[in-house]
């Protein structure tokens, strides 16, 4: 018989896609979290009683974090970033001692820093880590606090770094990309050739649910990719087919060009929709046998038709 597995977070972004996978196949859970609250748990931070929640509870997937930590006001986002980090530690704590079996902690690839890591070759999970921003930070440390606080228990810690996801009631730099791509103006992007990597949600939560159960996943560090990385006018064709039905206007502009603008909208906007940030997703494939179920372009599809949706509310 399949056990019971609580899911923190579970109205955020991949909550709702988990949940909804979940129940699709079958599988019991229960949830804490953003919309979905147990009355047990009035909010999740380092004073949560989790004892009655995670009574008869056997795998954890713990979602719940601050997604967006401004780095504006440095000394809150800190404090955020802080109650972050004790909030998952506590949890842990409380599932060591309630005899779960494995917890899956939903890292962000963001613990290995925005830059191009190797010069062309992708990041894996060996890679160095450089955290970008407080948000990258509380992954970081999060991490490594998990790593000390289970050693030597019979609990079986799973990491998931992944990257970009993509999916409905996506929000961020790609909600940002569907409203601009509404407009249907022309984009200097054509000659771009950069190479970028993506995450399904559908797919992501289609590898938390492998990753409850096989064997080989436990006490694992894993970097989760659609395995497709995709340049920047593929990934504006790819949304605008879509979201419009059509390709969008790409006309090509020297890069030096684009740089120079960089200045004035932002070195890292630019960065984004110019360099590569790629990383290898192989260990799931060879370790576990994942090979993610849904395309890119089902993804764009849901996620078109979502935005759309809410558009209209």
């Amino acid at each position: 018989m399949v056990g019971l597995t609580l899911i923190t977070g579970a109205g955020g972004f991949v909550g709702r896609t988990l949940t909804q996978h979940l129940t699709e196949v079958g599988r019991p859970f229960r949830v804490a979290g953003r919309g979905k609250i147990l009355a047990a748990v009035n909010r999740i931070d380092s004073h949560t009683n989790w004892r009655p929640v995670l009574s008869g509870v056997e795998n954890v997937v713990h979602l719940a974090a601050r997604a967006h930590i401004l780095d504006k006001n440095a000394r809150e986002a800190c404090r955020q970033a802080e109650d972050d980090v004790a909030a998952v530690l506590h949890l842990t704590g409380a599932a060591i001692a309630a005899g779960v079996r494995r917890l899956i902690f939903v890292s962000s690839i963001m613990v290995h820093g925005r830059e191009n890591l190797s010069r062309g070759r992708p990041g894996t999970e060996a890679s160095p880590l450089r955290p970008s921003g407080f948000y990258g930070w509380a992954k970081a440390e999060a991490e490594a606090g998990l790593w000390k606080l289970s050693r030597g228990t019979a609990l079986e810690l799973v990491v998931l770094r992944p990257v970009l996801m993509y999916g409905p009631g996506v929000k961020g730099n790609l909600k940002t990309l569907l409203k601009l791509l509404r407009l249907d103006l022309p984009w200097p992007l054509a000659g771009v050739d950069n190479r970028r990597s993506f995450l399904n949600v559908a797919n992501f939560a289609d590898f938390i649910r492998l990753s409850l159960d096989h064997p080989q996943a436990a006490g694992q560090t894993f970097i989760v990719t659609d395995g497709e990385d995709l340049s920047t006018p593929q990934l504006l064709t790819g949304l605008s087919r879509a979201l419009l039905g059509w390709e969008p206007r790409l006309w090509p502009c020297p890069a030096v060009l684009l740089r120079l603008g960089g200045l004035i909208v932002g070195r890292q906007r630019v960065g984004q929709l110019m360099d590569d940030f790629c990383f290898d997703s192989a260990k799931a494939r060879t370790l576990l046998g994942w090979r993610p179920p849904f395309s890119s372009e089902s993804g764009f599809r849901a996620m078109a038709a979502d935005f759309w949706v809410n558009q209209r509310l």
